[in-house]
């Protein structure tokens, strides 16, 4: 049996309603090497998954240099118009 939980990355901005979705959890009951062949069959390197060590919290790198914008000659608002939460 396989769970997996992911959470929104924090360090990037998401619409509102993501605070209110919480986590997102993934039963899946299969063995493992059930798994490792799935993983093949879409063309997974599964020398990859040689262990169950080594995953880490996924958070978006910071943006290079060479993509910041320079600045507008206009404010953007951080509002969001298109969402209404009760």
């Amino acid at each position: 049996r396989r769970i997996l939980e992911f959470d929104h990355d924090k360090t990037r901005r998401h619409s509102p309603i993501i605070d209110k979705m919480g986590k997102v959890v993934i039963i899946e009951s299969k063995s493992v090497s059930e798994y490792l062949k799935h993983l093949e069959d879409i063309s997974e390197d599964i020398s990859e998954y040689e262990s169950i060590w080594g995953y880490s919290l996924g958070e978006t790198e910071p943006r290079m240099p060479i993509f910041e914008y320079p600045p507008y000659d206009f404010k953007i608002t951080k509002e969001i118009t298109n969402l209404k939460i009760d």
